[in-house]
């Protein structure tokens, strides 16, 4: 059964590189919560666990920390990842993929549609190079699968209007009509915050890859 914890009592989507944790006696790599109790465990919150219970390696007792706010920046060490207790070695000098720059091609499908989802990463606590990925990149990070290295990178999706007028118009005077260079910075510049360099990343090219008035 998972255990509830309020909001206000739990730290969740941590992340260590390394040395900070140890999982049935060896170092743990990757996603951690920490209870009010000072506990910590492994997975993103209690609810995706997998809440194996984490133990500070003798030589490094750290004091709670519950309260302090903590920096996302980290240095990944891949010289052995542990997630949901399995520990595994590099594999040719490399355990993940490294994310790789992708460039979409609308269909006539999302022309009609009038948007495409877009994806992109980059390195964790830093806001700067930013690729566009694909979808299985993207998801594959997400999910914190085996493939790519979600250790050191994150990833993001958003929404991006490709058709329509260029500008929020009224036609009727009744209702909005979204337009693709305000939905679009709308929705980047919503997304900035939770992944710095975004905005940045996009520049003023909001209409890239549409057909206005289509």
């Amino acid at each position: 059964m998972i255990k509830y914890y309020p909001s206000s009592r739990v730290k969740t989507n941590q992340i260590t590189a390394g040395g900070d944790f140890a999982l049935n006696g060896v170092p743990y790599v990757g996603p951690y919560y920490e209870t009010y109790d000072g506990q910590a465990f492994s997975g993103r919150d209690p609810v995706q666990g997998p809440s194996l219970k984490l133990t500070k390696p003798e030589a490094r007792e750290q004091p709670n920390d519950f309260d302090t706010p903590s920096s996302n920046t980290l240095v990944p060490s891949k010289a052995t990842d542990v997630y949901l207790g399995v520990s595994k070695a590099p594999t040719n000098g490399e355990t993940y993929q490294t994310p790789q720059p992708f460039y979409p091609q609308p269909t006539e499908g999302d022309y009609t549609r009038r948007f495409i989802m877009r994806y992109f990463a980059k390195k964790r606590g830093r806001p700067g190079y930013i690729i566009e990925v694909d979808k299985d990149t993207h998801d594959s990070l997400k999910s914190v699968d085996s493939e790519y290295d979600y250790v050191t990178y994150e990833a993001i999706s958003t929404f991006w209007q490709i058709a329509g007028p260029l500008h929020d118009t009224r036609p009727t005077g009744k209702y909005t009509v979204a337009g693709i260079v305000d939905t679009n910075k709308r929705l980047i510049t919503s997304k900035d915050p939770s992944f710095p360099g975004l905005t940045a990343f996009i520049g003023d090219e909001y209409t890239k890859f549409s057909k206005p008035g289509k």
